[in-house]
């Protein structure tokens, strides 16, 4: 047995590099474009007065883009499974990569049942909309069945079950996959743009909604909340900057194609080009979307549907005759021709399940880069005979029901558990940066980024202000958190620092020189 097969699970892989800078351009955009610009840019208007999401995004996105560019320079010199796991683990220490690693891995799992659960209620919209329209009481009646938690529940399992063994089909079966989910609601969501802004300037958006929901209805949700002790604001910057927990949850998932790495072509140049150019696309389409629906409908009208339905869901029933959960799919719907309408919320819906694909492949990769350094049951590492992930598969499919789970709480805790997760151990990233020239300049040498600003490498100036936003995002996720959220998340990355122990003690005990997986890149 050779000491390579010692030391890694395996000799190769086993995974296959399909992948092109298209591929990354797509996932990128498919990955976070979803629940934050269609779903929380609209249902928390009222838990943050008179913000202005637009702003929200465009900031969020500023603060985030530093960290992604950051992320394709580094990830481009050590492109394996696992992304940004593999850095981190091998600069900074393993303990601190396994730690980024495991609660990445629980955030992503959680967020593919998080979207699971949605998709049913964007589902429900449509088709209360559409029966409205129609005058058809069984589908405004379908369309309120599938906005209860239960419906969504139930929905949002059969989702997952679906999505998960989607997963375990070829790379090049998953992209083919994705380039037509992404290319139809990328489409339509242009089209919902026109429509609204056509609307906008011409009939007028009240009437075209009073059309679908009654006469009245338009002013009506105004006046009831109004009646109920809501009342409008006007522009907050506070609120604006407290609501970037919205936006950097909006933007959770850029950085999912990253633990795919192992299985992009030509990784030096897809994944910068395609990283940077698809954050660039993902700020202007949150900027222009949630901009152009909040100048339409109006600020006040949308904090007053928000106020309702989140505290007096049978105010809202008697406004619209029935009490659906509001999305921009549900606002364009209202103000369009039945089908027509109809078309563009379902086509919308499929931003989420084209962002649940990305979250599985996140985290399987992350699973199996740690299974094949042997930090968790080697098992884990196992792959089909089409190059996915098995075992993975079926730990991120546990975890991912645990996510539908957790969205039936209250936004706020559970929107913070999600950014935490996702994003709050960025800043280990950024340290990894800043050491990467000096602490691994056998690496460096091969980065296709070498620029420097004097003598100090232009990757560790970028690694330092990703330190920073990663601080920053971690404060303030962690401000969100109930004792009973914190409780949560300290036990379970307990459980799972006991597994890494035992695996590590039985690494040890097999005679396995644990110092030599850390001390160079995982085979391809």
């Amino acid at each position: 047995m050779t000491e390579e097969r010692i030391v890694f699970t395996r000799k190769a892989s086993g995974l296959i590099r399909e992948l092109g800078a298209l591929d990354v351009f797509l996932v990128l955009i498919a990955a976070p474009a979803a629940s934050g610009m269609l779903y929380f840019a609209v249902t928390t208007a009222a838990e943050y007065p008179g913000v202005n999401i637009s702003l929200t995004m465009l900031l969020g996105g500023l603060i985030l883009l530093p960290f992604m560019v950051t992320l394709a320079f580094i990830l481009a010199s050590m492109p394996r499974a696992g992304g940004i796991y593999i850095p981190i683990s091998r600069i900074i220490n393993p303990t601190a990569g396994y730690l980024f690693a495991i609660i990445a891995f629980f955030g992503s799992a959680m967020s593919t049942g998080f979207l699971c659960y949605i998709v049913v209620g964007i589902f429900g919209s449509a088709f209360g909309t559409f029966g409205a329209q129609m005058n058809l009481p069984m589908w405004i009646s379908l369309g309120g069945a599938l906005s209860t938690t239960e419906a969504q529940l139930i929905g949002g399992f059969i989702l997952c079950i679906i999505m998960h063994a989607i997963n375990l089909l070829s790379v090049r079966t998953l992209k083919n996959f994705l380039r037509v989910i992404i290319g139809i609601p990328l489409i339509m969501t242009v089209l919902g743009i026109i429509v609204c802004l056509g609307v906008w300037v011409g009939p007028g958006i009240p009437s075209a909604f009073d059309a679908t929901w009654g006469t009245g209805a338009f002013q009506g949700m105004i006046d009831s909340a109004a009646a109920k002790g809501w009342k409008y604001p006007g522009f907050s910057f506070d609120s604006t900057v407290a609501a970037l927990i919205v936006a950097f949850w909006a933007y959770t998932g850029l950085e999912y194609i990253t633990y795919s790495a192992g299985e992009v072509k030509s990784p030096r140049r897809s994944l910068i080009n395609g990283a940077i150019l698809g954050m660039i696309a993902v700020m202007v389409l949150y900027v222009v979307l949630d901009g152009v629906v909040y100048l339409a409908f109006g600020s006040d009208f949308i904090s007053s549907y928000a106020f309702l339905h989140d505290q007096f869901p049978e105010e809202l029933s008697k406004v619209m005759g029935v009490a659906l959960r509001p999305s921009v799919p549900l606002y364009f719907a209202s103000i369009t021709n039945p089908w027509l309408g109809l078309l563009i919320s379902l086509s919308m819906a499929l931003w989420f399940a084209n962002s649940i694909t990305p979250s599985i492949l996140a985290c399987t990769r992350l699973a199996f880069a740690m299974s094949f350094d042997r930090a968790l049951p080697t098992s884990l590492a196992n792959v089909n005979r089409r190059g996915a992930p098995t075992w993975a598969t079926l730990l991120a499919f546990l975890g991912a029901l645990f996510g539908i789970y957790i969205t039936a709480w209250e936004v706020g805790p559970a929107l913070a558990i999600l950014d935490f997760t996702a994003l709050g151990l960025f800043w280990l990233l950024g340290l990894a940066a800043v050491m990467f020239p000096y602490t691994k300049p056998e690496i460096f040498k091969r980065s296709p980024v070498q620029w420097r600003v004097g003598n100090i490498p232009i990757i560790s100036i970028l690694g330092l202000l990703t330190l920073a936003t990663g601080w920053y995002i971690m404060s303030i996720t962690i401000m969100e958190f109930t004792n009973e959220a914190a409780v949560f998340l300290s036990i379970f990355v307990l459980i799972w620092f006991i597994i890494h122990v035992w695996q590590t003690n039985k690494n040890i005990t097999q005679g396995i020189d644990v110092n030599k997986i850390y001390a160079e890149l995982p085979p391809e």
